[in-house]
């Protein structure tokens, strides 16, 4: 028998509230907890409101300033000449990507994995006696000994890392 690690839930952020005055909690497949009708916020970083948004030289605001600040520009939210250049640049040091002067869906990915490299790992579960790719991620993360391996000493670094976010 596997002893499973419980995983305690990140802040799942501001949830419908029905008559009674209780959150409307929704349990999915994987036993993750979200409000109805929401993602969890674990799996969103600056880049999620902007993933579809095509923004091009002339546009302003947040999106540019995200779209700056992950290629590394000054950040004043007006897309003008530099930042240009700058996804240009961008885009064909990456040569998956088509190199254009605006952004595309797989631009916005391509950053936000660039700047939250766990992201693909944060819906994953594990658990002791597990082995892998993910379990090394974990084992990165915790700063523990990385094997690949789910056993107790990285349990432990679970257990330990929860109580710490309690």
């Amino acid at each position: 028998m596997v002893d499973r690690v419980p995983v305690e839930l990140p802040d799942l952020g501001p949830c419908e509230v029905d008559a009674s005055g209780l959150a409307v909690i929704t349990l999915q497949a994987r036993a993750d907890a979200t409000c109805a009708n929401e993602g969890p916020t674990y799996l969103e970083s600056a880049y999620t409101p902007y993933r579809g948004e095509v923004i091009a030289e002339g546009a302003e605001g947040p999106a540019v300033q995200v779209l700056q600040q992950g290629l590394g520009v000054e950040d004043d939210g007006i897309f003008g000449p530099a930042t240009k250049a700058a996804l240009l640049e961008f885009t064909e040091d990456h040569p998956w990507l088509e190199t254009r002067d605006e952004t595309s869906a797989t631009l916005w990915h391509v950053l936000e994995l660039q700047d939250y490299p766990t992201m693909p790992y944060r819906s994953m579960q594990t658990e002791e006696g597990d082995r892998g790719y993910q379990v090394s991620v974990l084992q990165t993360q915790l700063d523990v000994e990385v094997d690949g391996i789910f056993g107790p000493l990285t349990a432990e670094a679970v257990r330990s890392a929860q109580k710490s976010l309690v």
